[in-house]
């Protein structure tokens, strides 16, 4: 008998990720994949057991090691589809901006035939390049035949991340296989004889040095995650204030009808020409806004 997907609880459905939580777990998950705890469908038992505890102190929180596979695979799902929309000719990856980018009607003609795919047209992803390297390697392995077939049904009809029971249940079931395959492997290598050393004060130093140089590397980590954090936030406010500004002054321009000031507002958005609409001043913002919006 096949077995039943485990039922998340109700506290895992309400959980809600924010970026600092997301930016963290995918470093612990980076840092993983560099010491070799990845395996084909995630981490080795110990990784998930060392990223609950670290993950857990780094934000006071209770999270068990479900929610953080369930985030895992929303991740995994993430890339993919991203990956996918990326390697149509029409579409490219801004890596300054985090997004994908194409033209405007070659956005409007793909989000026709997809509609699931709109949110990616305007998302920013600032972890792109850390998930390349959790994921990359798998969807660029040598099993091609699966990758294709897989990324031929989301091209059928591309879909924002979802996590599945199906999903959830290989990985609890890659967990339990590779804890007995690991124990198997141990039995059938085990001499009639085990030789006990104990370990000597020389190794227990360089242990110990070892241990203090990680923490201290990790919490220079965590200091220069946290300072991204608040970096973003504070760019991400100073960037609202002034569209605000701009929009205020684009409701005091005369000779905009409501259909010019709307897609004025929207050209807006972006920061290039809101800095040159700040800078002109009378006629000549006029003719530049009205200019600027026929392109649209």
């Amino acid at each position: 008998m096949g077995r039943r997907a485990r039922e998340p609880s109700p506290e895992q459905r309400r959980l809600v990720w924010n970026p600092a939580w997301d930016e963290y777990l995918v470093r612990l998950m980076v840092d993983q994949v560099n010491k070799g705890k990845r395996i084909e469908n995630g981490f080795r038992k110990e990784a998930w057991h060392y990223m609950v505890i670290k993950f857990n102190r780094k934000f006071y929180q209770n999270l068990d090691k479900q929610q953080l596979k369930n985030r895992y695979v929303y991740f995994r799902k993430e890339y993919k589809l991203v990956k996918i929309l990326i390697e149509q000719s029409e579409f490219s990856w801004d890596e300054t901006r985090k997004i994908v980018k194409a033209e405007p009607e070659v956005w409007d003609h793909y989000i026709l035939e997809h509609p699931e795919a709109k949110p990616y047209r305007t998302k920013s992803l600032p972890l792109w390049g850390e998930l390349g390297i959790i994921f990359g390697n798998s969807i660029e392995s040598s099993n091609r035949g699966e990758v294709l077939e897989e990324g031929t049904r989301v091209r059928g009809g591309l879909q924002s991340p979802v996590i599945s029971s199906d999903d959830i249940a290989s990985l609890e079931f890659e967990d339990e296989e590779s804890s007995s395959s690991r124990e198997d492997m141990s039995t059938l290598h085990q001499p009639n004889k085990r030789k006990f050393v104990l370990p000597t004060s020389s190794n227990c130093g360089k242990r110990a040095r070892k241990d203090i140089g990680e923490i201290m590397l990790q919490t220079l980590q965590e200091m220069a995650a946290n300072s991204r954090f608040r970096a973003s936030q504070v760019a991400e406010a100073s960037s609202e204030q002034e569209l605000k500004k701009c929009i205020e002054e684009l409701q005091s321009m005369e000779g905009l009808d409501d259909g010019l000031f709307v897609r004025a507002c929207k050209m807006l958005k972006d920061e290039k020409n809101a800095v040159i609409f700040m800078t002109l001043k009378g006629d000549r913002r006029l003719l530049w806004v009205k200019e600027m919006c026929e392109t649209l």
